[in-house]
């Protein structure tokens, strides 16, 4: 009598072959599984089932975290460059705002040159900005106080004029002040 037991793999893609078999002594047939082509089948016990798409997965895997480190650095970069942009605008601004207040107190000092008397205000409006002057004090003394400004960006610059009859740029302290 001829014993046969049938081994069933979990895939129903690996068919059954017998081997072994036509002697007359009763023996258990062995079984081979043929694996598809490309596959290899486990060679011990508890060593799994290995397949061509495990290889896949593991490419799969290193593809979807090297496209997250690129995605990453990729952001950084954009964020940092558009950090970056903004401070120049700023910057930009800020320059041109301060040439603006530096020139209403030129402007200043050109009506207290021709008027020594002068108390007052102005104000000018250029292409990138505006800016208003005040020229306060008493006696020959006076103080210029200018305010430019381009778009958010506000300088603000100071002129004390010791002595209107002597006046000269030596005479004069120029600074810029803050707030």
């Amino acid at each position: 009598m001829l014993t046969t037991t049938f081994f069933r793999h979990p895939s129903p893609h690996y068919p059954l072959t017998l081997c072994g078999g036509g002697s007359s002594k009763p023996k258990i047939a062995k079984l081979k599984l043929l694996a598809p082509q490309g596959e290899r089948m486990p060679d011990r016990a508890g060593e799994g089932w290995r397949t061509p798409y495990r290889s896949g997965f593991i490419t799969l895997i290193s593809v979807v975290v090297a496209g997250a480190v690129g995605l990453a650095i990729a952001l950084s970069i954009l964020l940092t460059s558009s950090i970056f942009s903004k401070n120049m605008i700023v910057l930009q601004q800020s320059v041109q705002a301060s040439a603006i207040a530096d020139a209403c107190t030129e402007e200043a000092l050109l009506q207290v040159r021709s008027n020594a008397a002068f108390t007052g205000s102005g104000a000018l409006a250029l292409d990138s900005g505006s800016c208003t002057y005040l020229v306060a004090g008493a006696g020959s003394s006076r103080t210029v106080s200018a305010t430019g400004t381009v778009s958010t960006v506000v300088r603000k610059t100071s002129v004390t004029i010791p002595n209107t009859s002597f006046f000269s740029a030596t005479s004069s302290t120029w600074q810029e002040v803050g707030g």
